[in-house]
């Protein structure tokens, strides 16, 4: 029974049990790290770590992997929706070098290419009549082109490693087509799972595969805690979840410029789901135990804005908070 859904409860009768919950005590605090509430030695642990979206504040989590990583935390699993299953492949190829390097040498030219990425676009673009724009936009699917980010994937990852690796990793994302759920694993992941981890709809575009439309998994589950634990929670004793959304309104104009509508979509794909999953998790695995591991403070980085000096920024706030966690768990 040990990490597995309650038989005595149908999933329908956990969610209205949740809601009751929420309505008589409020909302759960989610969102914080310990105290621990296992008996096992730390070191001993079998331990999961499920890593969220966010882009280009994915950078986060490899602060929070570094953290880990020092205090010698066993890792059996690794899974990841959005930018997070980029840092999970690395995790989980135990590509130690190249996780640190990526965020810190990626920049947005790396990732995706559109309006402005040269003078001649930019000419060709304001000198388009609008109706060529629109109709432009709409052949291809998306408004950013990530033949970039395909190149970056497939020098940076090594994929012959995470098939050999006993480390699990489990990857999420959406089929537009059948508005269903794809999930990957060391032996099925490749290039095109990853591309489409992170294809988040309308700004960049779907990935075509065996007649699927792949589209970015943190869409319908923003950190894949829920997919996690039923495949794994029986081997699990404990489960970090990286969350690195920031629900709070950005300063600036009274009108969102495109991007600022983009940005602000993430987050809100992640914030949407982050109490509601996590929650359903502990009651479906009442023997796991899920910590919580998010920024102490505003990473003031942009989703879609990829800067080495912010990212180094971002890697030492999750290093520095990962090691508060674990020390309070007795690591």
């Amino acid at each position: 029974m040990r990490g597995g859904p309650l038989p005595a409860l149908s999933r329908a009768r956990q969610a209205l049990l949740l809601v009751l919950v929420v309505l008589l005590v409020g909302p759960p605090a989610v969102l914080a790290c310990g105290p621990a509430g296992l008996s096992i030695a730390p070191h001993r642990t079998r331990t999961a770590l499920v890593l969220s979206g966010g882009g280009a504040k994915a950078a986060y989590e490899v602060g929070v992997v570094q953290a880990l990583r020092d205090k010698a935390v066993r890792l059996d699993v690794v899974a990841g929706t959005s930018a997070g299953a980029l840092v999970a492949a690395l995790v989980a190829a135990g590509d130690d070098a190249a996780l640190d390097d990526l965020w810190r040498t990626t920049t947005t030219r790396d990732v995706y290419r559109g309006p402005g990425s040269n003078p001649l676009s930019t000419l060709l673009y304001y000198l388009e009549p609008t109706f060529l724009t629109f109709w432009r936009l709409d052949r291809q699917g998306a408004i950013f082109d990530t033949a970039p980010l395909r190149r970056l994937i497939e020098e940076r990852i090594d994929f012959e490693k995470i098939r050999a690796a006993p480390r699990e990793l489990l990857v999420v994302v959406n089929d537009l087509r059948s508005l269903g759920r794809r999930v990957f694993d060391n032996r099925t992941v490749g290039p095109d799972a990853l591309l489409a981890s992170v294809s988040i709809p309308i700004a960049f575009p779907p990935v075509y595969r065996d007649g699927e439309v792949l589209v970015d998994g943190g869409l319908t589950e923003p950190a894949p805690i829920l997919e996690t634990l039923e495949r794994f929670g029986h081997r699990l004793d404990r489960a970090f979840a990286v969350f690195i959304h920031d629900p709070r309104p950005p300063a600036g104009p009274e009108r969102f410029t495109l991007r600022d509508v983009i940005d602000r979509t993430i987050e809100m794909m992640i914030a949407s789901g982050v109490a509601r999953d996590t929650e359903l998790a502990r009651l479906r695995h009442p023997g796991v135990e899920i910590q919580v591991i998010r920024p102490s403070a505003p990473l003031g980085i942009r989703p879609l804005e990829f800067r080495p000096e912010e990212a180094q920024r971002a890697i030492e706030q999750g290093r520095r908070d990962a090691l508060a966690c674990l020390e309070r768990l007795g690591y």
